[in-house]
Order: structure tokens, then sequence, then C-alpha cells
């Protein structure tokens, strides 16, 4: 878990040590969530942005947090997935 701009550093160290393990680093991938509902629902555009600039292979959306019924978390991610993709 890291924020963007920790991201880069923390990455070097996977990097490191999948190597000294012998695994192929470009084969592992890299995730992060976004919080696309709650105190933080103004910045997920951003945020997700600024993980794509990144370079990351997954992003996780959570709509936990919003008190949502079932089909809100899913209108909520139909919503957020037309911005994303």
């Amino acid at each position: 878990l890291a924020s963007p701009d920790d991201f880069l550093q923390i990455n070097d160290k996977i990097q490191e040590t999948a190597e000294g393990a012998g695994r192929v680093f470009a084969e592992i991938g890299t995730e992060a969530g976004v919080a696309v509902v709650g105190p933080r629902e103004k910045e997920w555009e951003s945020r997700v942005q600024q993980w794509k600039s990144i370079g990351l292979s997954h992003v996780c959306l959570r709509t936990l947090g919003g008190n949502l019924s079932n089909s809100q978390h899913l209108k909520k991610l139909e919503e957020v997935s037309s911005v994303v993709f």
C-alpha cells in the first residue's frame, strides 16, 4: 500500500526483491485501490489518472464505506467504469 508519490521507491524495492528471487519483474502486476465513494469521492478520477500515468497494471475501484445498497454499488461502478475505460 502506497500513495502515488511513494510508489516508485517501493516498486524499486519490489523489483530488486523479485529479481533476487529469480522472478521476471515485468511479469508481476501492480495494483492500487481507489475509493470512489465516501470522503475522497471527489478525488477518485484524478487518483486513477495518477496511477495510470505511473503504469500500474490494475486498479481496484472501491465502493465500500459509502453505505450503499447492492444496486447502488453496481450503479456507481458502472458510472465510474464508463469514465475509466
